[in-house]
């Protein structure tokens, strides 16, 4: 019987700690909802996070090899070898710095 109440014990502190997270999570989430939204806009949404917020895809998919990206815009490939898409207009070149 020992081991079961130690066993019981770690179970019930288990469960209150993920009960606790999701509890706060949950009020932090509807929280934030309430206040400012936790959605973007639909045409943010539709061109990528990435796009929006810093200009550059993060990944890309077999489809840029076809001529288009997964969001069905077309894309161009560059010098380097990475794919240009052709809705973005505030792309900064990397900057050389002279380092391997």
């Amino acid at each position: 019987m020992a081991a079961w109440t130690c066993c019981s014990s770690r179970l019930l502190a288990n469960t209150v700690t993920i009960v606790y997270s999701f509890l706060v999570t949950f009020a932090i989430m509807k929280a934030l909802a309430v206040t400012m939204g936790i959605r973007v806009a639909a045409d943010t949404e539709d061109t990528g996070l990435d796009l929006a917020e810093h200009g550059e895809t993060a990944y890309t998919t077999g489809d840029a090899l076809l001529g288009t990206t997964s969001g069905g815009s077309l894309a161009t490939p560059t010098s380097t070898g990475r794919v240009a898409e052709g809705n973005v207009t505030n792309v900064q070149a990397p900057i050389d710095t002279g380092q391997p």
